[in-house]
């Protein structure tokens, strides 16, 4: 046929003979050429073509043996061809898969001898789908004595949704896709948020994504949290924060903060959200450093959100301007001192009744008798960078994460190099620990799942990639056998201890 104007071809697919192949174009045409020549062409979608698979007769048993042609479009569905004239034989709508966050089909397989297409979509998913005949589900319960019919085309293999998921859009001026982490303290799962506005829960043992919620179309998924006691999942979405059960994330909203979206929508994107040791309050900081504190028995704002750029470290002399900007917070564990520490190692305190610094700082706070876990030491980085000897080319403020379990005695921390770091918990004196590279910069999360010692969880923000680890204590040397030869008594010959923990390679 006569073409009017060129159109590009982003899907190509050979049919099986010599110089016979296959073409999608961008509006949506779908080619077969033999040689140079054009032998058909058919409208086959109503957006770009973007994936082609041909399936050979001898490979297609559940299609009677006959060659196909599948073609993937943006428009949400799937085509089967007659790969010899193009002529239609089904359609695969995506449209009509409910769970689907989005159904541009982006890339496309067959397999089971034809059994199954396999189908990757823009918002991150796969998704595994019956093809023409479709197959027979071997649980279906016959009615009647009848056998149980076939799978219809183009559903779900799996009840469940897709065969796999994960967070899709890309962050804001080149940043982190995913930036929100958040390890489960009593349970075998983590939370992560992203730049798709959703929050999902994966479990660790079954290593799959077990609840999800799309929480806005518009704003990301900034910060996550969990309560001591894991009842409650604090996530920052733009300027507010939901509070949701982490059972059942689908459903309603425990808390809005604050509770009115056009306050939320005013607001500042929120940075990091904690919750206190005894998780009676819930600190959230934002973007530009003012800090919200709310009461967790009402979901109440205890007083006006505090500028942190503006405020004075006491000395008893007078009021020294902080010089840097407040990177983490932390509440006391009697929940009646808030703590501020800077990128710069200041550190401010607050009181949580009132939002005002004590007089003398830090000696009116030691006086009160408080006890912060960071003080302890504890997991926030800033203990890490005051009290640890990490690697040379790791400077000061390149940290992005960190977590400990203080029962196995280790912590861990991400950089923002990609790294992720392990050290002994506490390091009463500076201790050098181990480093893996693990990530595409940065590792914007890790931590240790419901204080469980050998199960840590690492998160890249730019490569959107969980990584799950499992911890081996080095075997103890067996005393009563003698060093072989060239070997150290005690030592494998090198002339340093065993001991420590070993990273494993992520599951």
């Amino acid at each position: 046929p006569p073409f009017k104007k060129v159109e590009a071809l982003p899907a190509l697919c050979a049919l099986g003979e010599p110089e016979v192949m296959a073409a999608g174009g961008m509006g949506g045409t779908l080619y077969k050429y033999e040689g140079r020549s054009v032998a058909a062409c058919v409208a086959a979608h109503n957006g770009p073509i973007t994936a082609l698979k041909y399936l050979p007769g001898a490979e297609n048993e559940a299609g009677g043996g006959l060659a196909r042609l599948f073609s993937g479009s943006m428009d949400g569905t799937v085509k089967v061809w007659d790969s010899w004239d193009l002529a239609a034989v089904a359609t695969l709508d995506l449209m009509a898969l409910e769970q689907s966050l989005g159904r541009e089909v982006l890339s496309l397989d067959v397999g089971g001898r034809g059994t199954k297409v396999l189908v990757a979509t823009s918002a991150a998913e796969v998704w595994e789908l019956s093809p023409l005949r479709g197959e027979v589900d071997p649980d279906a319960a016959p009615e009647d004595g009848a056998p149980p019919e076939p799978t219809p085309p183009g559903k779900s293999l799996h009840p469940n949704g897709p065969l796999f998921n994960g967070h899709f859009a890309k962050g804001s001026e080149g940043g982190a896709c995913v930036k929100g982490f958040a390890c489960s303290p009593v349970a075998a799962e983590f939370a992560t948020g992203g730049a798709d506005g959703t929050l999902r829960i994966y479990d660790t043992l079954t290593k799959q994504c077990t609840k999800l919620n799309r929480l806005s179309t518009a704003a990301p998924v900034t910060a996550l949290a969990y309560a001591p006691d894991g009842a409650f999942l604090a996530a920052g979405v733009g300027g507010g924060v939901d509070v949701l059960d982490p059972a059942q994330i689908e459903g309603e909203r425990v808390a809005r903060l604050p509770d009115s979206a056009e306050q939320a929508a005013a607001m500042p994107p929120v940075e990091l959200v904690r919750f206190s040791p005894d998780g009676s309050i819930l600190l959230v900081l934002d973007e530009r450093r003012g800090l919200s504190v709310y009461s967790c028995a009402a979901w109440a704002r205890k007083f006006p959100t505090i500028d942190t750029a503006i405020l004075g470290i006491p000395d008893g002399e007078g009021t020294a301007k902080m010089s840097g900007k407040v990177i983490d917070v932390e509440v006391s564990e009697d929940s009646m001192w808030i703590l501020m520490a800077t990128d710069k190692f200041e550190v401010l305190f607050v009181s949580c009744e009132t939002g005002e610094p004590p007089a003398n700082g830090w000696s009116d706070v030691k006086t009160s008798g408080a006890r912060f876990p960071t003080l302890g030491p504890g997991p926030s980085r800033f203990a890490f960078e005051k009290q640890t000897s990490h690697p040379a080319w790791l400077g000061p403020g390149d940290l992005t994460s960190a977590g400990a379990n203080p029962a196995a005695g280790l912590q861990c921390v991400g950089d923002k190099h990609g790294g992720l770091h392990l050290y002994n918990f506490p390091a009463a004196q500076p201790t050098q620990g181990m480093v893996w590279r693990a990530h595409t910069p940065p590792t914007t999360g890790c931590g240790f799942v419901s204080g469980d010692a050998s199960n840590l969880v690492s998160l890249g923000g730019s490569d959107l990639t969980v990584l799950q680890w499992r911890i081996e204590a080095d075997e103890a040397p067996d005393e009563s056998k003698e060093p072989e030869e060239g070997e150290q008594e005690g030592g494998d010959g090198d002339g340093e201890e065993d001991a420590g923990p070993v990273l494993q390679d992520p599951e």
